[in-house]
């Protein structure tokens, strides 16, 4: 009796520990042709714009503008656990802005957990200061997270991802977190633009040459999980659990008759 108990709990053990595991299979993400990266340094009437348009995972790739007014470079990174995106400009002369932007559109064929963070630096003097992003469900033209934040004069600031940090136009609305469901075509889109007057360096007898342009940097990254999903206990298991309790009953039985 006991070595047939045994191999029942031995049984149970085995069906318990399958019912532990998880579906943890990252899904397959498709990227839509319409997605696109920019760069772009120079002036409203003319400067030097730079794009490129991912459509395949996994996708690393610099996207740079170089203008006599300064420069910007961004950096994507895309992969199946995560899309990571980089940005920096410099100004060089005063009157010009530099700017950044990824617009992807994806669709997973699983169901997927999110998680956003990033934040946006300058350093310097910048008479203007801006970086938002936004995710939404294209499919049901629902958004799932929108952060807008302006600075205007601002020196040595930091705008978070999910503030309102800016000395300007600010708005926040959704969750850095959620769900990303099966078959749905999603848009991540990330903007970053400085502009102002670079610092004049009394120093040097070179006005122009002179000229320290404030800089920016920053990141965004939009990690990716599988959900988390309960295998079904088998009917084996239901049918040897079954067998288990009425051991347990006989058992108890047999030791209170032995008892009396």
């Amino acid at each position: 009796m006991r070595s047939l108990r045994s191999r029942i709990v031995m049984g149970l053990g085995l069906a318990a520990a399958s019912i532990l595991l998880a579906s943890r299979a990252m899904a397959g993400l498709s990227i839509d042709p319409s997605s696109s990266v920019n760069a772009y340094a120079g002036s409203i009437e003319i400067g030097t714009n730079a794009t490129d348009n991912p459509s395949t995972i996994p996708y690393d790739r610099t996207t740079t503008a170089n203008d006599v007014s300064g420069s910007s470079a961004v950096q994507v990174n895309l992969a199946d656990s995560s899309f990571l995106a980089n940005f920096s400009a410099k100004l060089i002369e005063p009157f010009n802005f530099t700017s950044g932007n990824v617009q992807l559109v994806f669709t997973p064929s699983a169901d997927l957990s999110y998680n956003l963070s990033g934040s946006n630096t300058e350093t310097g003097s910048s008479s203007f200061h801006s970086f938002s992003v936004d995710l939404t469900d294209l499919t049901t033209d629902a958004p799932l997270f929108n952060n807008l934040q302006n600075s205007f004069d601002v020196s040595g600031e930091t705008l978070a991802l999910g503030n309102e940090g800016g000395n300007g136009n600010n708005s926040l609305s959704g969750s850095l977190t959620g769900t990303l469901l099966a078959n749905h075509q999603y848009s991540l889109s990330i903007a970053t633009e400085m502009d102002g007057l670079p610092t004049f360096n009394l120093a040097s007898e070179l006005p122009f040459a002179a000229l320290q342009g404030p800089a920016s940097s920053g990141s965004v990254t939009l990690g990716l999980a599988a959900t988390t999903t309960a295998v079904p206990l088998p009917s084996a298991a239901w049918t040897g659990l079954g067998m288990l309790t009425a051991i347990g009953a006989f058992l108890k039985l047999r030791r209170n008759a032995a008892a009396v």
